[in-house]
């Protein structure tokens, strides 16, 4: 089963996913006709930490050149003239903007983040935090609107203490998604972004009792599987 991995700050991840096609290196042969058979996985670690920092103004430098028009398009969802855009906020309308491209339509898509450290399933109290998978391996050819639409709709600033990245116990969730296993902390997502119930929350679909419902259909497949990890600055917990 292969799997790359990818741990790439923002600013570099926008480089290599809007210049993909001029990049032969192997690490994102997903990207390039011809490269492996089957229709290819990725799933993209998301950090949704509260980020203060302005890196531009909406409407004044948040636009074209700064950013292509589909990022400035999905940012126009979110604010308005002349208020202030975080780095999260950026990154969260250029890899909207990337998905975009029909290039990637033979792509596989699942979402994920971590939980905020702080939150404690009912159960385990000996546990906190965690990762969870907002999104399931979706078609980005035929459902781009939904995942485009839970984009939109992460917060990129909300009341309380910022969440941390949590890529180990994310990736493990994931692990547990893609061979049917039991779910871990994936739903444990009550204080994500402040609130008492998460929105968005874990993808409903994909759990059934407790356990999750593996995309693939036999436990022999070798799907081409990727990862992405789009990350404001390393990782400061993870149990």
């Amino acid at each position: 089963m292969k799997r790359t991995v990818l741990l790439l700050p923002w600013s570099l991840l926008i480089v290599l996913l809007v210049d993909c096609m001029a990049v032969s290196a192997d690490d994102i042969d997903i990207y390039r006709e011809g490269a492996g058979s089957g229709r290819p996985y990725l799933h993209i670690l998301l950090d949704v930490r509260n980020d203060s920092a302005v890196l531009c103004t909406f409407g004044v430098d948040c636009a074209p050149p700064f950013m292509s028009r589909r990022a400035h398009n999905f940012l126009s969802v979110k604010y308005t003239m002349g208020e202030p855009v975080s780095t999260l906020g950026v990154l969260q309308a250029v890899l909207a903007a990337v998905l975009e491209r029909p290039l990637l339509d033979n792509l596989n898509v699942a979402l994920l983040m971590s939980n905020h450290q702080q939150n404690q399933p009912l159960l385990q109290a000996d546990e906190a935090g965690g990762g969870t998978i907002l999104s399931g391996y979706r078609s980005l050819g035929d459902l781009r609107g939904e995942l485009q639409a839970l984009l939109a709709s992460l917060p990129v600033v909300y009341p309380g203490e910022s969440h941390v990245l949590q890529p180990r116990e994310s990736f493990f969730e994931w692990y547990r998604y893609i061979t049917g296993g039991q779910v871990a902390l994936g739903t444990n997502t009550a204080g994500n972004f402040g609130l008492p119930v998460a929105q968005p929350d874990y993808d409903h679909a994909i759990v059934n009792s407790g356990r999750y419902l593996s995309p693939f259909k036999s436990a022999d497949a070798c799907p081409r599987l990727y990862g992405l990890v789009a990350t404001l600055g390393a990782a400061a917990h993870d149990d």
